[in-house]
């Protein structure tokens, strides 16, 4: 296969749509709720991340590195999962 046809391939698999990426990085962080003691590390390191992640986006947006658009377009990507592993990690450590 030329190398150009096999760079094409490769760049057509790739996604960066926002949802298609938090609905992947959402998977790992519910299958730690079955675990709870799992959940301790990875779902406080996981959420941590994320909220540190959207305050990014949140800065960038408000400096106007990029369009007023990018509210829209950030929110199922990247504010939404932000939103939920906060608040699914704060309910599981209320419980205990």
């Amino acid at each position: 296969m030329p190398s150009s046809l096999s760079a094409r391939a490769t760049r057509s698999t790739v996604s960066t749509s926002g949802s298609g990426a938090a609905g992947s990085a959402l998977v790992y962080p519910h299958g730690a709720i079955s675990c709870l003691s799992t959940w301790d590390k990875a779902g406080h390191s996981t959420a941590g991340f994320y909220a540190l992640h959207a305050l990014v986006h949140v800065i960038d947006t408000l400096r106007g590195l990029v369009g007023p658009e990018h509210w829209a377009i950030d929110f199922p990507g990247v504010y939404l999962p932000a939103v939920i592993l906060i608040a699914v990690t704060w309910l599981v450590a209320r419980a205990r």
